[in-house]
């Protein structure tokens, strides 16, 4: 399977900062840890997939604009 995540922030961002989870049946399988000076950040990369099994994905991420911290979260589940 391919893990993608792409946050792309407003005008002014500073700095991204957080972490990508990745886990079947509640068990973490792998994690990214995310902390840019910038407006974007990608994260890209593969795990082993086993057919019929239910994944997800979920970020947590504060972005920080014109020094206020504004939460970003968002949870994806997919089936191999």
């Amino acid at each position: 399977g391919t893990v993608f995540c792409d946050i792309a922030a407003r005008t002014g961002t500073t700095s991204i900062t957080g972490t990508l989870t990745l886990s079947d049946d509640d068990v973490e399988i792998d994690s990214w840890d995310i902390d840019v000076n910038s407006s974007y950040v990608t994260i890209a990369d593969n795990f082993d997939a086993i057919s019929g099994c239910t994944y997800k994905l979920v970020l947590n991420a504060d972005v920080i604009a014109n020094k206020i911290i504004e939460p970003v979260e968002k949870t994806v589940i997919k089936v191999c």
